[in-house]
C-alpha cells in the first residue's frame, strides 16, 4: 500500500506550483479595477496581441487629461479611452513583453499581465531591473 502512496504524494507536490499559478492568457480579457480603485481598464485582444484602455476614472482622484505625458502635444488628450497597455505576446502564464503607460507619472514600462487562479490580475511593470507589481480586481 505504501508503495502507491509515495508516488501519488510526489505527483501532488510536483503539480502544486503549476496549479497555483496556471491560467490562460484569455483570462486577462475583461474590465479590471486598478489596485488603488481609481480607474478601470478594459483589456481585449488586439490581433494576436492584447491591449487595454482606460474606460472609467474617479474624477476626484486626479486630472482628466494626460497632463504628465512627456510629449507636450499629448497633454490635453482625455484619459478615458487612452490605451495604456499594448504590444503583449501570449505566454504560458499570461501576456508578456508588453508595455504599460502610467498616466500618473508619464512613464512607460516593460510589462506582463498575469491572470491568477483567484480571479485577480497581476500587472507587472519594469524599468531596467526594478519592477513593481499591482493586483487588479475584475469588474466584469
Amino acid at each position: 500500500m505504501n508503495r502507491h502512496i509515495v508516488p501519488l504524494l510526489a505527483l501532488c507536490v510536483a503539480l502544486t506550483p503549476i496549479a497555483a499559478t496556471a491560467s490562460t492568457p484569455a483570462a486577462a480579457f475583461g474590465v479590471w479595477a486598478t489596485q488603488d480603485g481609481n480607474g478601470h481598464v478594459e483589456i481585449a485582444p488586439c490581433g494576436a496581441s492584447a491591449c487595454g484602455a482606460i474606460v472609467w476614472g474617479d474624477r476626484s482622484s486626479g486630472p482628466s487629461t494626460d497632463v504628465k505625458n512627456p510629449d507636450a502635444a499629448l497633454r490635453t488628450r482625455p484619459l478615458i479611452g487612452l490605451r495604456i497597455l499594448e504590444g503583449y505576446s501570449a505566454g504560458a502564464a499570461g501576456w508578456i513583453n508588453g508595455r504599460v503607460y502610467d498616466p500618473k507619472s508619464g512613464n512607460t514600462y516593460r510589462s506582463e499581465l498575469l491572470p491568477q487562479t483567484d480571479g485577480t490580475l497581476r500587472v507587472k511593470g519594469c524599468m531596467g531591473p526594478i519592477c513593481r507589481t499591482e493586483t487588479w480586481r475584475r469588474v466584469r
